[in-house]
């Protein structure tokens, strides 16, 4: 474990705090499609946070509405089938459409989604609907699984403005996969034999033009083409195998949609891979970030962790703020107190971790810390992180 050499050069960060977690609510509904695709009306289960558990249970105001996400189903199935997504998804704060339509045809799904992003507008603007106010379609996703996972890429290759896009073992169709300018997660299992492994990595592969990061997250053959969206037969690597697969679109999606970049801990930290089942996670990065483990209390651990492309990149700390535009990002601490805490090293994996310590000084307490780091891009260029601050507690 590191000691900090001295307080002027106290790195700290912010805290990762326990998640909230909300009752949730569900309704049916009939959207009238108003677009010149997809189908005349599109059905869909929506669960959200709620002022009460259950069907037909008042949304739980917050202003500016909950992020959403439009999942899409797999072939011969509806999206009001997958709980262990609509679940996770409205206990974490979002809301989650479900689609239940085009149960067999993955061209007409990807028209679905996209015309249900205008749609989901207009819903938040009627102040007839259930959902009045309750949309923030500035911060929508699309998710899929299998067909609707192709439909993803399908929808997100000509976006109607979508911040983000995640993937369950996606079919492989013949799509535009290089036009998807948005970050991109997928999980797959090695023990698939529905849709092959290679669909994702071809996927992967293709996905040239992402922003954020592009993430293939693959487990081992306990993985297979049910349990990485369900628990299917309900056996111990079916709960594992979905248990883990929800972290990971969960931590997504938190960075993604929320801009909270420790979601990334569980898409590619050392909790992602820390799966027992894990066979391989293929990263790569457009937007390096800077995430940690703490309290921020006298005497705890940091457990810093940035991403980047393989090279050298720096972890920076200041005691107060201040904004200058540089070639590589906005630098945000003031030059004046700006000292190196670390410059870590990006191998092939593209994370970096080091494990450092608050020193026990009561003078530190109530004092704000300001963190930026840097690391290179698939540019390949270097740029900042975001800025983090943390105040040190007793």
């Amino acid at each position: 474990m590191r000691t900090f050499p001295a307080p002027g050069a106290l790195a700290l960060l912010v805290s990762i705090l326990p998640a909230q977690t909300y009752a949730t609510g569900w309704q049916d509904f009939a959207f009238t499609n108003a677009t010149s695709q997809g189908s005349p009306t599109i059905p869909c289960r929506v669960h959200y946070p709620a002022l009460t558990q259950g069907q037909g249970a008042a949304v739980l105001p917050r202003p500016g509405g909950w992020p959403v996400v439009v999942f899409l189903h797999g072939a011969g199935s509806m999206g009001s089938d997958y709980s262990t997504v609509s679940g996770p998804l409205a206990r974490s704060g979002y809301v989650a459409v479900m689609v239940d339509d085009a149960r067999y045809d993955m061209v007409l799904l990807a028209q679905d989604a996209t015309a249900l992003h205008a749609i989901l507008q207009q819903e938040n603007l009627t102040s007839a609907s259930p959902l009045f106010g309750a949309l923030d379609m500035t911060h929508a996703a699309v998710q899929g699984y299998s067909m609707g996972g192709g439909s993803t890429l399908r929808v997100l290759a000509s976006n109607p403005g979508y911040l983000a896009g995640f993937c369950h073992a996606p079919a492989f169709y013949a799509t535009a996969t290089a036009n998807v300018v948005v970050p991109l997660g997928i999980v797959h299992g090695s023990g698939d034999t529905v849709v092959p492994l290679a669909s994702s990595q071809t996927y992967f592969r293709d996905a040239t033009s992402f922003t954020g990061t592009k993430t293939l997250y693959v487990f081992n053959n306990d993985g297979d083409h049910n349990n990485i969206v369900t628990t299917y037969l309900s056996r111990p690597q079916d709960l594992a195998v979905c248990a883990r697969v929800q972290k990971v679109f969960l931590g997504f999606f938190a960075t993604y949609l929320r801009g909270e970049a420790p979601g990334l801990e569980e898409v590619v930290g050392t909790s992602a891979a820390s799966e027992p089942r894990l066979a391989t996670i293929l990263h790569s990065v457009q937007a390096p970030q800077l995430w940690v483990e703490s309290t921020g209390r006298l005497g705890d651990a940091l457990r810093i962790t940035q991403n980047g492309e393989p090279g050298s990149g720096f972890t920076l700390v200041a005691t107060g703020r201040a904004t200058q535009q540089t070639p590589f990002g906005i630098f945000e601490l003031d030059p004046a107190t700006t000292t190196v805490l670390w410059t870590p090293t990006f191998s092939s994996r593209r994370v970096s971790v080091v494990d450092v310590a608050i020193p026990l000084l009561p003078g530190l307490v109530g004092k704000v810390f300001s963190f930026q780091g840097t690391a290179l891009t698939v540019g390949p260029t270097g740029r900042l992180t975001s800025t983090t601050d943390l105040p040190i507690v007793p």
